[in-house]
């Protein structure tokens, strides 16, 4: 570790700061105190602190740019560069913002009242021109409390890669999918449809039959999406390629995508194995991003956790479904709105995800209600207890052979992991939902 390194190291706690992004900012973390120790040996000062300044003045000159608005801002930074905003009105009177320091970078970027009236007052931060005006565009970011003042700046600007920065996403994916994929298929059944979501269990069912119960599920979501030979399907998370060989076999034309290279490779190999070369595909994307012509469905088992904008989830739902196709989703839940991930699982397991606020994602399709309509809601919960229960006998059963291939580290990991979520749902400690929406045919 080098002071390359650390200032590094810095940049990435900034960054992840400022976009609320914990994993990049642990990560960052760890890059700085590593290379602390280095600093000491060689007598560097001040890098970290140059870096960090760096990071947040290069946001502000990007947030800025973007603002495009009746209003004309000037911005005139610390380092003495100045960056306007792109007016759409010809017209329309100038007011220059000076931030004079760090305090008041800070203060902008968190869109924080009290810290950018502390700027302000305390002489940090100055406004020449017209108070009004930038008052009023501020109070357009500050409409969403529950975002940091990024997030809301980056919504008002529609700026992607703050709002849903795919980096920092697949860096935090890697925490729980970077073994190989014999891991996981080793408990998740080690043959042709691996599903890492709830099956459906029936009323007297155990978890001893976890097969049957996960072609039910499979056969739900057929017949849950209407899909036939030929629909085309979008698969969001395609995992290890059970969901996309189960509809590959059926005639179905998936198109499925993720953000994990071991994914992607276990996926092309199902597609060459199917030879469905000529129909299905597997790509390397992101949902909150990715364009393609409508779809007659999407299936998404197990992705809305790592899908935090459920109106932006609601959004691309809207775009990327043709007019009377379905949605169908499956996905622990929170009982209680106020309950979160256990700081565990949020720090090992799933990095810069959370438990589905079932009410907020509602929340979000009723706004789009003219586009989107809920079908049915199930809950899952005591499928998803059986199911993890399942997976957590199959890895008990598989201990020596796993722990001689892969190590003792994800064996724990996933002991661990699977038998706190067999008693969280037995308990009621979380739950799980599916859920079938359809995107309203065009009156």
């Amino acid at each position: 570790m080098n002071n390359k390194d650390q200032a590094k190291g810095k940049i990435k706690q900034a960054v992840g700061d400022l976009t609320g992004n914990e994993a990049l900012k642990r990560q960052g973390k760890a890059d700085e105190e590593a290379g602390n120790v280095k600093a000491m040996a060689t007598g560097s000062t001040g890098v970290t602190k140059r870096a960090s300044r760096h990071a947040k003045l290069e946001i502000v000159r990007r947030l800025v740019s973007a603002i495009n608005s009746q209003y004309d801002f000037r911005f005139t930074l610390p380092d003495g560069d100045e960056v306007s905003s792109r007016c759409v009105d010809p017209d329309a009177r100038r007011t220059d913002i000076h931030l004079h320091d760090d305090v008041a970078v800070s203060a902008f970027l968190t869109m924080n009242h009290r810290r950018l009236y502390e700027a302000f007052t305390g002489q940090h931060l100055d406004v020449v021109g017209h108070m009004e005006d930038i008052m009023r565009w501020g109070a357009e970011v500050v409409k969403d409390p529950n975002q940091s003042g990024v997030e809301r700046m980056a919504k008002v600007l529609s700026l992607k890669e703050f709002l849903h920065p795919t980096s920092y996403r697949v860096e935090a994916l890697k925490t729980h999918y970077s073994f190989p994929p014999e891991f996981y298929l080793s408990w998740l059944g080690d043959d042709q449809f691996p599903v890492f979501s709830q099956y459906v269990f029936e009323e007297g069912e155990t978890a001893s039959d976890w097969k049957q119960a996960r072609e039910r599920k499979l056969l739900y979501m057929v017949e849950a999406c209407e899909l036939e030979p030929g629909s085309r399907l979008l698969e969001i998370g395609g995992g290890w390629g059970g969901p996309l060989r189960f509809m590959a076999q059926r005639g179905i034309h998936v198109t499925s995508i993720t953000l994990e290279q071991n994914s992607l490779d276990t996926l092309q190999r199902v597609i060459k194995e199917e030879g469905v070369e000529d129909c299905c595909r597997a790509l390397m994307t992101d949902f909150y991003t990715y364009e393609d012509e409508p779809f007659d469905a999407i299936i998404n088992c197990g992705i809305t956790e790592h899908l935090l904008d459920y109106g932006a989830v609601m959004d691309q739902y809207c775009t990327l479904v043709k007019p009377g196709g379905v949605i169908y989703s499956d996905f622990s839940a929170k009982p209680d709105p106020r309950h979160r991930i256990s700081s565990v699982t949020r720090k090992y397991i799933y990095p810069a995800s959370d438990l589905v606020d079932l009410p907020r994602l509602l929340h979000e399709q009723g706004q789009r209600s003219e586009r989107l309509e809920l079908e049915r809601i199930h809950n899952d919960r005591d499928s998803y207890a059986k199911t993890s229960r399942s997976w957590a006998l199959a890895l008990e059963q598989r201990e020596d052979d796993l722990v001689a291939e892969f190590g003792e580290y994800p064996y724990r990991m996933f002991r661990y992991f699977h038998w706190a979520c067999t008693i969280g749902f037995e308990q009621d400690i979380i739950t799980a939902y599916r859920a079938v929406i359809r995107r309203r045919a065009k009156v």
